[in-house]
């Protein structure tokens, strides 16, 4: 197949076997850069589309990985296929569990209604010397002028944590960390999406056959079809048109 660009170059994708990726990002951050990861499925690929500011944070970022199925096939058609694929979450265990090893304290910030605190809880269960130096749930508001970052940045400086793990949603995770990487002292940021609730058990997480072969997307789609309708039966169809036009010319 004729090798061309492909829509997902200017991201930079790092494709590398998941336990080299967490290395590199531990020891990119070991010797003092500091490292904003975030991971590019269909969804955050059309915000790119839609918002150029948007578009910037994540082709600025050094450490974009493959999360979404549709990313690796959309690469194939291109001649262009990444090999390895981890999901946020996954991606978010093997750095907690890293943390664990080399002592670094953590710091979680988003979800609502107690997810977050019990998100810490599991995680002390199941890393039990992990240090888990702080939460921060922001309260609900009706616009981002009413957002507490100033108060969150305080509260990860404040416990001296290594890694942030954000879980505002797309794209408000990227934009909180992008507005603030430089007052926040954290080596390691990183947004996390629906993770939190996830490894807290307030949500299901798709059995690992389905997040293996690539249907978490459907998974999700059937446990919360009223929240996840659009995204995902709208934005597949649109990302599969908007590929298919770069790839083919105009339909």
């Amino acid at each position: 197949m004729e090798r061309q660009s492909t829509p997902f170059e200017k991201f930079s994708l790092i494709d590398i076997p998941a336990d080299e990726l967490v290395g590199r990002i531990l020891t990119t951050a070991r010797f003092g850069e500091q490292v904003h990861v975030i991971p590019i499925n269909p969804h955050v690929f059309l915000r790119t589309v839609d918002d150029a500011g948007y578009e910037k944070i994540v082709a600025g970022t050094q450490y974009a990985i493959t999360d979404g199925i549709g990313i690796s096939m959309a690469s194939r058609a291109f001649g262009r296929p990444l090999t390895y694929r981890i999901t946020g979450t996954d991606l978010m265990i093997k750095l907690v569990a890293a943390a664990e090893r080399d002592r670094l304290p953590i710091f979680l910030v988003g979800a609502t209604n107690g997810t977050a605190d019990e998100c810490a809880q599991k995680l002390s269960q199941q890393f039990p010397d992990l240090r888990i130096a702080g939460i921060f749930e922001p309260p609900t508001v009706s616009s981002i002028e009413e957002f507490p970052e100033f108060e969150i940045v305080e509260a990860i400086n404040a416990t001296r944590a290594e890694i942030v793990f954000v879980a505002l949603g797309v794209p408000k995770q990227e934009e909180f960390i992008a507005r603030n990487r430089e007052k926040i002292n954290a080596r390691i940021l990183m947004g996390v999406g629906a993770s939190l609730d996830f490894l807290s058990g307030k949500k299901p997480r798709a059995p690992l056959l389905m997040r293996t072969i690539g249907l978490e997307w459907l998974f999700r789609l059937l446990h919360e079809p009223i929240r996840l309708g659009s995204r995902y039966l709208l934005g597949i169809p649109r990302f599969i048109w908007h590929i298919a036009t770069m790839r083919f010319g105009r339909l």
